[in-house]
């Protein structure tokens, strides 16, 4: 038998190629990740940060618990790292043409992060951090993190371009266009439709124009 760093072969038979193997373990953790996000969104969304423990996570993502504790050391840092991935759709779509319209599309991809209304996993953080210092001490932290986020950087490239006015502050209007999908989420349980979500970054250019 022959053994190399790279592969097993035994006398001219099929040869294991160790880092093909390697690569071909890759998706199956990845999926394993992605199983396991979903889950603790789900679990979340559903019952609340309280509820999402390791255990109701492995459970629902069909892993085992070491599974869990290989990619995050508590159920704390799962839920930001969740969060953020949601986040991370913000910007599908957008074309970086028109300022406008790259505006509506993060606003739609934002109503999305809070579909189902009260019972998004975003929508049941911000209303338990209302109670729960660790939950408010978390969403800041995710917050600040994001704070400089697409809709920002539109509005100061608005500006920039001579589309909006040079007062407008950029973060004053992030916490609008979050404000009004998050109210929506939490108080009328319900979420902005892609049209909603055009009529409203509509109305507010008129008063971000020179």
């Amino acid at each position: 038998m022959a053994v190399t760093a790279n592969s097993l072969s035994v006398e001219g038979e099929v040869s294991i190629d160790v880092e093909e193997r390697r690569k071909r373990g890759r998706p199956r953790s990845k999926d394993a990740q992605s199983r396991i996000i979903s889950a603790a969104l789900t679990i979340l969304g559903q019952r609340g940060f309280t509820s999402v423990t390791i255990e109701a996570v492995a459970r629902e993502a069909k892993v085992g618990k070491s599974t869990i504790y290989r990619h995050w050391k508590s159920k704390t840092e799962l839920i930001e790292e969740a969060i953020d991935r949601e986040l991370d759709v913000l910007n599908d779509g957008t074309t970086g043409l028109d300022v406008v319209e790259d505006l509506i599309t993060v606003t739609i991809n934002l109503a999305s992060v809070f579909k189902n209304g009260s019972r998004s996993a975003f929508a049941r953080l911000i209303g338990e951090g209302q109670i729960d210092q660790r939950v408010n001490d978390l969403n800041y932290r995710r917050y600040k993190a994001h704070e400089d986020g697409p809709i920002v950087d539109l509005i100061r490239h608005g500006v920039k371009d001579g589309l909006f006015r040079e007062t407008v502050n950029p973060y004053v209007i992030s916490e609008m266009i979050f404000g009004a999908i998050c109210t929506r989420a939490i108080i009328q349980r319900d979420e902005y439709t892609p049209d909603e979500c055009r009529g409203l970054i509509m109305t507010l250019i008129e008063g971000l124009k020179k």
